[in-house]
């Protein structure tokens, strides 16, 4: 009987690591006009949230200037959840990554394409999902 207790804790841990989803919504990025201030912003609702949970806010104001620029990892309002901006090819790549444990993250990404970009805002979807992997750090 204990064995089957650990086994179904066992496979009840991977099924929730293969299943999480980041769920994004108000996504925007913009820099200011006549400013070297940028921002970032979305909320973002784990898969496994329970109905009420209305997620969490990541969001920052960085230098541009005229740029969106890159973004090291940077905590959300929920410490659990952090994100990071990469540019790539006139693109960004959003990435979002939570602690699994001690020795493993779940990670998911999504990227805006070059001409998503205008101007220095982003005009692309606004709510997207991440699928997610398991990183090891």
């Amino acid at each position: 009987m204990r064995i089957n207790t650990i086994l179904g804790a066992l496979f009840a841990a991977t099924d929730y690591r293969s299943t999480l989803v980041y769920n994004i919504s108000g996504f925007s990025a913009s820099c200011y006009p006549a400013s070297d201030q940028c921002g970032y912003g979305f909320r973002v609702r784990l898969s496994t949230a329970g109905p009420d949970s209305e997620g969490t806010i990541c969001g920052n104001l960085v230098t541009g200037p005229d740029i969106l620029p890159p973004l090291d990892l940077t905590a959300c309002f929920e410490p659990s959840l952090a994100y990071s901006v990469a540019t790539t090819g006139g693109g960004l790549i959003v990435t979002v990554t939570s602690a699994i444990d001690a020795h493993t993250n779940a990670t998911g990404t999504y990227t805006v394409p070059v001409d998503q970009i205008y101007f220095r805002v982003i005009d692309g979807p606004t709510t997207f999902t991440m699928g997610t992997i398991e990183v090891a750090v």
